[in-house]
């Protein structure tokens, strides 16, 4: 055997490290020493400890090393109780831990292995203390939580995203769910007032996420402020609306599971020849299925503490529901505002001016003071850029004759046609006939 293809293919194997030698390594040994190699060679050839290959040239096979345990390892195993007592005592603090057994036993236990010893330990004491989960139960009438949920639904033959709006009331457990297109301003509020003419009545506070379409800005402290459409609604209404802890979806558990149980009961396997044919059923899926489910919590349906909620609820505003409001808008430069992420253009004479909008479900209509300005169509009317044709030679000609002879029409340029031959193309020639010199009865 080569001894420099050894050196290559082998790598450094010390017996004395608790590594066990490969089968090759070990084959290699017998080989060399069979052919008359000492052991001496053996070793620089294959870096071999001369120990080890004397145990496999004499046939005794050493078995596969394990870990010993260091002393504060041993002591941690054999008084496993005691540590747990003392870790306990110390408030599962390691450090102090250490210094209890330090002190009481004389044994120094190094804080690495400390912690990997009390790992499972620890895990235990700390599931012990931690409080079970349970859900916030409110009175009847007291609360009712909303949110929105996404789920891919066949309707017309066409795989669709819809969007659920989804509540429940805290304490029957009641729920209302409606489709919409997109999760949008309009889908929220539309929805919470589908709930209060379905239910026939308000709860005294609506809890919901954070979503821009209802919070405009919620801080650390707790300090909450609603958007304007969403905080009319309530003052509508009379609802406290409250917005739940960021990124704390506990705090509206009820919901958040309510949303679940609507994407794959109601929704799941079913096909839909329109929105309003899935609307339909989701209605009639609320009535039939999830007011008939049996509460684990209680015992009982929904429709049997329904009553006693039901009385409980603030009735609805006197005359008709909720339908438009007031929001105030700036226009930009161009003349355009902006509500419900849709861009609305508005007359020349409202540029960078502060209007006040009065919007309901189908129209807009843009007031000045007390001045009426315009009014709009929320779905015709939104501004959508389009591209412009390009014009020929001929064609710019065609405008240009156009514009001229409406140009001739005007008294003002008539006026300046008698002081002159015509509007002179030269700049300086153009000032020193009309600067200075304007014909009489002619403003500029």
């Amino acid at each position: 055997m080569n001894r420099n293809s050894l050196k290559q293919s082998i790598k450094f194997h010390y017996e004395g490290s608790g590594f066990m030698l490969t089968q090759s390594i070990q084959q290699s040994i017998l080989a060399l020493h069979q052919q008359g190699q000492s052991i001496r060679y053996i070793h620089r050839a294959l870096h071999v400890s001369r120990k080890a290959i004397r145990r496999y040239i004499n046939g005794v096979v050493p078995q596969k090393a394990g870990r010993h345990p260091g002393p504060g390892l041993a002591f941690l195993q054999s008084k496993t109780e005691k540590v747990r007592e003392l870790f306990l005592k110390a408030e599962c603090s390691a450090p102090v831990t250490i210094r209890l057994i330090r002190k009481t036993y004389g044994v120094e236990v190094r804080q690495d292995t400390f912690n990997r010893f009390i790992k499972n330990f620890r895990h235990q004491v700390k599931l012990q203390n931690m409080p079970s989960p349970g859900r916030f139960e409110t009175q009847p009438g007291d609360q009712m939580q909303i949110d929105f949920g996404e789920k891919d639904v066949e309707i017309a033959g066409q795989l669709t995203r819809v969007h659920v709006f989804v509540a429940v009331l805290g304490y029957s457990r009641r729920i209302f769910a409606m489709a919409f297109e997109k999760e949008t301003q309009e889908a929220w509020l539309q929805g919470i007032e589908q709930v209060f003419m379905y239910f026939e009545g308000v709860p005294r506070q609506v809890v919901s996420d954070n979503a821009a379409s209802l919070v405009a800005c919620h801080k650390r402290r707790g300090e909450v402020r609603f958007t304007d459409r969403y905080q009319f609604l309530a003052d509508q209404y009379d609802f406290t609306p409250v917005a739940a802890a960021v990124r704390k979806p506990r705090s509206k558990g009820k919901v958040e599971r309510s949303v679940g149980y609507v994407k794959h009961n109601a929704l799941a396997g079913v096909r839909f020849e329109s929105f309003e044919q899935l609307n339909m059923n989701l209605r009639a899926w609320c009535g039939l299925t999830a007011d008939q489910r049996v509460l684990a919590s209680f015992q009982s349906k929904p429709l049997e503490r329904w009553p006693e909620e039901k009385k409980a609820l603030r009735p609805l505003p006197c005359g008709p529901l909720f339908s438009t409001i007031w929001v105030t808008r700036k226009a930009d430069k161009s003349g355009f505002i902006r509500l419900e992420n849709r861009l609305y253009r508005l007359p020349d004479a409202c540029r960078l001016q502060e209007v006040r909008l009065r919007v309901s479900s189908q129209t807009l209509e843009v007031f000045c003071g007390q001045k009426p300005i315009i009014r709009l169509n929320k779905t015709a009317d939104v501004y959508s850029p389009r591209q412009q044709p390009m014009s020929t030679p001929r064609d710019a000609s065609k405008t240009f004759e156009e514009e001229k002879k409406i140009l001739q029409q005007d008294p003002v340029y008539q006026e300046y046609q008698k002081a002159g031959p015509g509007i002179p193309g030269n700049s300086a020639q153009y000032n020193a006939l009309f600067i200075g010199a304007e014909p009489e009865g002619v403003r500029p």
